[in-house]
């Protein structure tokens, strides 16, 4: 399935990196509303869901494009910093997601 190839090849990118820039951030939210960018949402906000529980912590670069850094800690946190960057965008209630929660 592609989300799932997304998905591993992003992780595998967090690994190495340690942190997403906050434009990525925006990048994934916007392919949520497109139909054709679901698999790139999905697999990238699951690879992102994944490297919180293995790491117990996520940098985002740039946060909100202020020059300063974020940390999340959690996928409920997560999964309430994307809610506020779309509302939409509810990954506790999205059958897609609800493993993680």
């Amino acid at each position: 399935m592609i989300s799932e190839q997304h998905r591993k090849q992003f992780l595998q990118e967090l690994q190495q990196n340690k942190y997403i820039d906050y434009q990525e951030i925006l990048k994934i939210a916007d392919a949520f509303q497109i139909a054709s960018g679901q698999s790139y949402a999905e697999g990238r906000t699951k690879a992102l869901l994944d490297f919180i529980n293995l790491q117990n912590s996520l940098v985002i670069k740039n946060f909100n494009n202020t020059g300063q850094d974020k940390l999340i800690y959690t996928v409920k946190e997560f999964a309430i910093m994307l809610k506020n960057v779309d509302q939409f965008i509810d990954l506790e209630n999205d059958k897609e997601f609800k493993a993680y929660f």
